[in-house]
């Protein structure tokens, strides 16, 4: 890459699809900003909360309309599969071996709950969701979310351990413990 072609701008206006169409408020419009190969910025819009979720490489953030703040994000603390909270956007996406790979995992987890799509990652940033975790994901449902949950303090990676911009099967974790754990069980 060279010059302009350094810096990529990467949009999915409606991540979610399935929410949207069905009316569930929880998609969302995602813009990441990819430099050099590397997810640097993104922001994901909540229009049914009037929530954005945003990092610019100082951290990230939640702007709401109703008060005009702009609040510092944070991830949980979670370390242990056992405390943790998970989200997937639909189990049935899960196909062979990688079904019961997310199978197992979800058996070993607090709770599990279905269908926030992107919004779920911002949960993530937030503190309120330990673990979320998807398969088959296009470069244009991640790159946006990555700096939010890394400047949150969150980990995200493939499930093989390689980068997130690479898109594929997902794990996005409070931290790096609870992500090594998911991992060890998503890669069997």
């Amino acid at each position: 890459m060279n010059g302009l072609n350094d810096h990529i701008w990467v949009v999915d206006p409606i991540d979610g699809t399935r929410s949207f169409i069905t009316g569930m408020p929880v998609w969302g419009s995602l813009v990441g900003l990819k430099k050099a190969g590397k997810a640097v910025a993104g922001m994901m819009t909540q229009p049914f909360t009037s929530e954005l979720y945003y990092s610019s490489g100082k951290g990230s953030y939640l702007y709401t309309n109703y008060d005009g703040q702009h609040r510092k994000l944070y991830t949980s603390s979670c370390k242990l599969l056992a405390e943790a909270t998970i989200f997937t956007t639909d189990p049935e996406l899960f196909k062979g071996g990688d079904k019961a790979r997310f199978s197992e995992l979800r058996s070993k987890a607090r709770l599990t709950r279905y269908s926030a799509d992107c919004y779920a990652f911002a949960m993530l940033a937030a503190g309120f969701v330990d673990l979320v975790v998807e398969t088959e994901l296009k470069p244009y449902d991640i790159m946006a979310l990555i700096p939010i949950i890394e400047q949150a303090g969150g980990v995200i990676k493939q499930w093989n351990g390689e980068k997130a911009e690479d898109a594929g099967n997902i794990v996005a974790a409070a931290t790096p413990e609870l992500c090594d754990a998911a991992l060890s069980i998503l890669n069997n």
